[in-house]
């Protein structure tokens, strides 16, 4: 993600699940606890879920920055000229 108008980047991780039927969300990372190893091995994902699984990234990524942009403007507006906290 970049903040600040290019002036900062930082790299987020973030777990996005696409279902059987295409719906991509993000996940908590816990939910990864919830995996049992096994002998199978997974095949190629299909073009179309990488596809919803980018843009719901791309979606999780605004939010993330539209919220830090508000919780800093908060912090400034409350921010006294001088003063360390």
């Amino acid at each position: 993600m970049t903040e600040s108008n290019g002036k900062r980047a930082s790299i987020w991780a973030t777990l996005i699940k696409v279902d059987d039927s295409g719906n991509a969300r993000p996940v908590r990372w816990e939910s990864l606890a919830n995996l049992v190893p096994t002998d199978q091995n997974g095949g190629s994902p299909h073009p179309a879920r990488e596809g919803h699984a980018l843009t719901a990234a791309r979606e999780v990524a605004a939010a993330t920055v539209t919220e830090h942009r508000k919780v800093r403007a908060g912090w400034f507006a409350q921010a006294v000229p001088g003063r360390v906290p």
